[in-house]
């Protein structure tokens, strides 16, 4: 799945599988297309571009939780990156409601990991309109 490289917020995906893909593509699709309309920052001085990449398990692949949780900040390339591990229990045989319940609470989760690290590690950040902005997108995909 495709990033424009003017996205300040960007929802990008690994999935283990076509089965993976038929039940979350339209709804990564919206997802992304809100966050790209809603999320236009700025949010820091020192990152410029934040990416929630979802890892979701499919038939063909699926990979361990400590692998799929990832959170960086990469101050000379202006670039967070938030892995959002979607196991299979959270699409398979779910109806479009719990698909998209499972993708918000993914994001917002990865919101306070960013969060988290950026106090730890002392990055400048407009925390509280960052988390407004994606509140706004995630509140319209659902």
């Amino acid at each position: 799945m495709s990033l424009e490289l003017s996205d300040v917020v960007s929802l990008s995906a690994e999935v283990g599988g076509e089965d993976a893909h038929a039940a979350t593509h339209e709804h990564i699709l919206a997802l992304r297309k809100l966050l790209r309309e809603k999320c236009k920052g700025p949010y820091s001085s020192i990152v410029k571009r934040f990416d929630f990449a979802l890892v979701i398990d499919g038939s063909v692949q699926a990979w361990p939780k400590e692998v799929a949780s990832r959170t960086i900040l990469k101050s000379k390339r202006s670039l967070a990156i938030v892995d959002i591990h979607m196991p299979r229990e959270k699409w398979f045989a779910c109806d479009s409601a719990s698909i998209r319940m499972s993708l918000v609470g993914g994001v917002l989760e990865a919101m306070d990991k960013l969060y988290e690290l950026a106090e730890r590690k002392k990055v400048d950040m407009a925390f509280e309109h960052f988390r407004r902005d994606v509140r706004t997108a995630v509140e319209d995909f659902l």
